[in-house]
């Protein structure tokens, strides 16, 4: 390849490692996001007490917000793994890890149409 010129191959690679580098930010957002609520730490200013009471105060509500925030970081966290392989595979040029990403995309996409949307 000369050098000032483009071709597909390149392109497409740069462009794969820019979304997986999104979805490395986004998942990293994510999971922080939930172990900072699960955590109960008071980052926010106690905005997220609040919350918890204004929602009910029994126990359940409470509960139900941790029950999400650990869902959060571990859905974040699994974002993370897969954004980073992908992005791993792009840059190295492996194959293995290229299909196994998109094989786990397909997976997910086809539970998502079957099992995830109610009619």
């Amino acid at each position: 390849m000369q050098m000032g010129k483009c071709s597909i191959e390149t392109i497409s690679k740069i462009i794969l490692i820019t979304i997986n580098v999104i979805f490395i930010a986004i998942g990293f957002v994510i999971a922080a996001f939930g172990i900072v609520v699960a955590s109960g730490s008071n980052i926010f200013g106690g905005y997220i007490e609040p919350l918890f009471r204004d929602a009910g105060g029994s126990e359940s509500v409470g509960s139900f917000f941790l029950y999400v925030a650990i869902s959060a970081a571990v859905l974040g966290s699994l974002i993370l793994v897969i954004a980073s392989v992908g992005a791993c595979g792009a840059c190295c040029n492996k194959k293995c890890l290229l299909y196994s990403v998109s094989l786990y995309v397909a997976l997910s996409s086809i539970s998502a149409f079957f099992f995830g949307y109610p009619n």
